[in-house]
Parts: C-alpha cells; structure tokens; sequence
C-alpha cells in the first residue's frame, strides 16, 4: 500500500526544494476527500542568479533563499486550489441557472463540503536557540562586575524574538506537539493561551490580577469536565507577574491548585 492511499497519512520530505509534496498533499486531499498532513524540511539555501527563482523572489521581494520559495508555492497551491473549486460550483450553478438535474445538485454540494473541510493552512519552524536568555555561570573576576544588572535579568525574552517564539518553546517543554491546538482568550485585559485542551495554559502579562488568576483557573476547570482522559494543567507566567507580592503568588497557586485542580504553577 502507498503511504498517501491512506487518507490520515502525515507525508515527510527531508529535502522539499519548493514545496512541491505539499502541493501534491492538497491536490490529492481535495480529490478524495482525505486529511494528509505534511512535514516539509529544508535548509535556507540562497538561490543562484541564474535560477528562475531568483527573479520570483526580487518580484515578490522576499530574502533570497529556497525556503521562501517553498512557502509562497505553498501558499500559492491552496489559494489555486479554492479559487478553481468555486469557479467551478459557479460554472454548474450558471449552466444550471434554470432547472437543477439531482446529479448537478449532488456535484455542486459534494464540492462545497469538500471545500467547507479543505485545511490549507501551514505553520513555519526554523531551528535556533533558546528564547530565553540564560543565566551566566561564569564567576566575574570584580565585585563591581558580580553585582547583578536586575533591568536586565528582569526580561528573560531574547531581542528579536516574540512571544509567540517563547510559546511554542513552552510547549515542546512541556512535552506537546507543534501541531497541538492553540486557543486563545482575552481575561480581565491579559492575554492567556490554553494549549492542547488545557494541557498547558500561558499568560505573559505583567502585573496581573487576582481576576486573571480566576479567569484561568474556570478555564482550566472547564478543560477538565471536557476531557476525556484525567487532566491536570500546568500555568507558565512571567516572575514579574505577581510583582513583589510573594502572599498574593502564594495565595493564586493554592487556588488553583486547590481550587481549580492545577497541576503546578511555573514562572521564567
């Protein structure tokens, strides 16, 4: 049997050039109804001056490499796809305008489904090293060069990176998947993730209220009653959260441990 017959398959291309498995992955789901993921890999090759891709790239004025090729192909294939798709539903409802056979109904509805349920959405990873700034463990050889820069210690967060950067390192910490889903929810001004069905729950807001620990504890308590299998979140806020507060820090993680049946309470 090959691998893409079966229509739950996730398809694997070590050296995906531009793409071009992805776009046979949504061609071949559209024609059969099937859910196939795909994993492309490659490495940010600059392309030569002599390939056509080097003009396709200056015209769509993205960095010179192979793998913004692949991405805009990827992008292109599924917007191709949808856009052919309704054209033709228009085409059998324009021939049809009149009197409707029940094989042209059956058509034009089976295609809408079809297109209701086509996922061409994508996600772009690049390997690099840790968000998070990590501490010195070099003894400095001055007291004035031991004593610690607390403004800058105060914001572990690499320049240049986002949160979203720091949310997906989180959750491969923790364990989950890249393609786990990602909920979001604004609670009392602050903005909190829950992760894999609560699974995981992160807020990068600092300060934050005794109302946003409330808020996410009823989240995670209704991730819980939802899931079937036996749950316990884990929160990951900044240190600056609670300020320097340590009763109400001490207070928010027994409640929702206590309270709101949370695994444990981590901060960076």
């Amino acid at each position: 049997m090959h691998l893409a017959s079966d229509k739950s398959s996730i398809i694997l291309d070590f050296f995906s050039g531009s793409a071009s498995t992805a776009q046979a992955v949504f061609k071949l789901n559209f024609s059969d109804g099937g859910k196939r993921k795909f994993i492309c890999s490659q490495i940010p090759e600059v392309v030569s001056k002599k390939e056509p891709a080097f003009n396709f790239l200056n015209s769509i004025d993205k960095p010179n490499k192979i793998t913004e090729v692949g991405k805009e192909r990827i992008r292109r294939a599924g917007n191709k796809i949808l856009k052919e798709k309704k054209e033709e539903i228009e085409q059998l409802k324009a021939k049809s305008s009149l009197i409707q056979t029940e094989e042209e109904k059956a058509k034009i509805q089976e295609l809408e489904e079809m297109i209701a349920k086509l996922d061409i959405g994508f996600k772009v990873f690049k390997l690099d090293s840790s968000n998070i700034e990590a501490w010195d463990t070099e003894m400095p050889e001055t007291a004035k060069a031991a004593r610690p820069d607390w403004k800058k210690s105060r914001n572990h967060l690499k320049k240049g990176r986002t949160e979203e950067d720091l949310l997906y390192e989180l959750l491969l910490k923790q364990g989950l998947l890249l393609t786990s889903p990602i909920e979001e929810r604004s609670i009392a001004g602050a903005k909190v993730y829950n992760i894999s069905h609560g699974e995981l729950f992160i807020c990068m807001n600092a300060p934050i209220t005794m109302e946003v620990i409330e808020g996410i504890g009823n989240w995670g308590k209704e991730s819980i009653a939802e899931a079937i299998v036996d749950l316990k979140p884990v929160l990951v806020l900044k240190d600056e959260a609670f300020g320097t507060d340590d009763a109400f820090k001490t207070n928010a993680e027994l409640r929702l441990k206590n309270e709101f049946g949370f695994a444990k309470v981590n901060t960076l």
